[in-house]
C-alpha cells in the first residue's frame, strides 16, 4: 500500500463518519431538507472518491483516461 492510499483511507473514514453524523443530525433536528440532501451527497461523493479500492479499479482508470 502506498502512502497516498493510506492517507486517502484515513480521509475516507473521516468522510463516512461525517456522513453518518450529519445524517443523524439532520434526522434529529429541524433542518432544510434540500440543503441537507446536497451536503450528504457531497460528503458521500468525497468518501467514495477517497476510497483506494474505487480509485484503483479498472472502471476508474478507464473513466479518467489512465488506461487505454
Amino acid at each position: 500500500m502506498k502512502a497516498k492510499d493510506a492517507i486517502l483511507s484515513v480521509v475516507e473514514v473521516i468522510m463516512w463518519f461525517a456522513f453518518l453524523y450529519y445524517l443523524l443530525f439532520s434526522v434529529k433536528n429541524d433542518v432544510n431538507l434540500v440543503q441537507s440532501a446536497v451536503i450528504l451527497l457531497i460528503i458521500g461523493y468525497l468518501g467514495a472518491w477517497a476510497c483506494p479500492l474505487i480509485r484503483n479499479s479498472e472502471g476508474w482508470k478507464k473513466t479518467w483516461g489512465k488506461q487505454a
